[in-house]
C-alpha cells in the first residue's frame, strides 16, 4: 500500500528474488501508467476499496497472513482511515 516509487520498488525487488508479492490499489485512485509499467513486474494485483466492510475484512486477512506488509500513506490519511486499519 504505497504509491510514491520508493515503496513500489521495493516491492518488484522482493518479487524479483521470488517473494510472493500483491499490488493493492484502491479503484478510487488515478494510476501513472510509466510507473506502473516499471514497479509492477512479478506482483499480482488486487483492488480494495476501504469505503467497502467486506474490502476491509479483507485487507486485514491478507494483512494478518503476509510476512511484511509496506504501507506509505499520508498523515492526514492514515487519520482519516485509522478506524478502518486498526484492529485488536
Amino acid at each position: 500500500m504505497t504509491r510514491i516509487l520508493a515503496g513500489p520498488m521495493a516491492a518488484r525487488l522482493l518479487a524479483e528474488q521470488g517473494a510472493d508479492v500483491i499490488h493493492i490499489s484502491s479503484p478510487n485512485l488515478p494510476y501513472l501508467l510509466s510507473a506502473l509499467l516499471e514497479t509492477r513486474l512479478g506482483k499480482k494485483s488486487a483492488f480494495i476499496d476501504l469505503d467497502k466492510p467486506n474490502d476491509v475484512k479483507q485487507l486485514k486477512v491478507l494483512i494478518n497472513q503476509a510476512d511484511i506488509y509496506s504501507l506509505k500513506i499520508t498523515i492526514e490519511a492514515a487519520y482519516q482511515n485509522m478506524a478502518y486499519l486498526h484492529w485488536s
